[in-house]
């Protein structure tokens, strides 16, 4: 198997391990689901156990600067 093959075979057992753990965490609206496994996907964070604070922070400004959510509707996302 090529390097980048499994790389890349890496890269879906991390999403799937990441998909599994928010599935695992209740009961997620889908859009809000697809959302922060999305977001989380982009900064590289495939271990909720890995997320820190200033992710948080982050993930509510990207909410906010995406024209989508209010600033309220951010801070209960």
């Amino acid at each position: 198997m090529s390097a980048i093959r499994l790389l890349q075979a890496e890269r879906q057992e991390d999403i799937r391990h990441l998909h599994r753990q928010l599935m695992s965490g209740g009961v997620l609206q889908r859009e809000l689901l697809e959302e922060v496994e999305s977001y989380l996907i982009q900064k590289n964070i495939y271990d909720v156990t890995l997320i820190e604070e200033h992710d948080f922070r982050e993930y509510k400004k990207f909410l906010m600067d995406s024209g989508r959510h209010t600033r309220q509707r951010a801070i209960e996302r």
